[in-house]
């Protein structure tokens, strides 16, 4: 047996097993996911209470009373909210699971791309509660002449 061989067989019992890294697709969505929520939920309002407080010298509106209207922005801000939530949870297993002090890079990256994730959508999950709770105040406003 050469050196080298000899060498192999004796670091390889003491290394620790490596453990698998997840799924890029995982840890984007962890740490985008709040994000592209509330982007489609700005986009999603942004249209709803446009087309419900039409301008006018008699206000007018697209919808028939501030019901719908207000039934519209509470399923669009519960669907982000539910969505942010999910990546909220990824990210969060993703860090327990690569949380740890040794020195080994990808699951360091790993760790930071899923600690940021957390971070990110706990941020985006206040935003999106706040940018679906606004609008409610206003729908009244809407439909007096």
């Amino acid at each position: 047996m050469s050196t080298v061989d000899a060498s192999r067989d004796d670091a390889s019992p003491n290394e620790a097993p490596r453990r698998r890294l997840p799924s890029a697709g995982s840890l984007l969505f962890g740490a985008l996911g709040g994000a592209g929520a509330w982007a489609v939920q700005l986009a999603i309002l942004d249209m709803v209470v446009e087309l419900g407080c039409m301008g006018g010298s008699p206000r007018t509106s697209a919808y028939g009373s501030t019901t719908t209207l207000t039934v519209v922005i509470v399923v669009v801000t519960v669907i982000a909210l539910l969505v942010t939530l999910a990546a909220w949870l990824t990210a969060f297993a993703r860090w327990r699971a690569f949380r740890t002090g040794d020195d080994d890079a990808p699951s360091d990256r790993t760790a930071f791309l899923a600690i940021s994730g957390v971070i990110a959508s706990g941020l985006f999950f206040l935003l999106i509660a706040l940018t679906g709770i606004a609008p409610l105040f206003f729908v009244g406003t809407c439909f007096r002449r």
